[in-house]
C-alpha cells in the first residue's frame, strides 16, 4: 500500500482502475469461462480471515471493490466517480483486499502459491514481476 499511495491523486481513479484491474484478472485466473463459479458468501472469511471487516462502512466499501473487479472482469465499468469518488481514504485502499482475496482464490484453485499467482497476472497483464526480474539478474 505504501508503493502505491504516492499515485492517489484527488479526483483521479488511476490506483482504483489499475488495482482493480490486477482483481480482475486474478478473478480471472480463479474462474476461467466454463468453471464453477465463486459463492459471494463466506468469500471473505475465507481469503481474507486476517482482515477484520468491522464496521457498515469498512464491509460496504470492500464488497464494492470486490463487485466492480468482479465486473470489470465481466465487462461491465463501474462508476467510480458517483460510487466511490468522494471515498477517504479512497477506493484504492479497499480494492488491495480484492487483489488478495482473488489471488487467494486463484491460487487455492490452481494449486499454486499466491507469488506464482502475482507472477502469472504481471506476465497476462504486461506488467513487470519482481519473481521474473529476480531470476533474470
Amino acid at each position: 500500500m505504501l508503493a502505491v499511495r504516492p499515485y492517489d491523486v484527488r479526483h483521479h481513479f488511476t490506483p482504483d482502475v489499475a488495482l482493480l484491474e490486477i482483481a480482475a484478472a486474478a478473478l480471472g485466473l480463479a474462474c476461467p469461462p466454463g468453471s464453477e463459479p465463486l459463492e459471494y458468501e463466506g468469500l471473505t472469511d475465507h481469503y481474507l480471515p486476517d482482515l477484520l471487516l468491522s464496521g457498515r462502512t469498512l464491509r460496504y466499501r470492500t464488497q464494492y471493490a470486490i463487485y466492480a473487479a468482479a465486473s470489470i472482469r465481466g465487462g461491465l465499468l463501474p462508476d467510480l466517480l458517483r460510487e466511490a469518488g468522494g471515498w477517504q481514504p479512497g477506493l484504492w485502499t479497499y480494492a488491495v483486499s480484492a487483489v488478495v482475496l482473488y489471488s487467494r482464490a486463484a491460487a487455492d484453485r490452481l494449486g499454486l502459491f499466491v507469488p506464482q499467482v502475482a507472477t502469472k497476472i504481471a506476465g497476462d497483464l504486461g506488467l513487470p514481476s519482481s519473481a521474473a526480474q529476480q531470476s533474470s539478474g
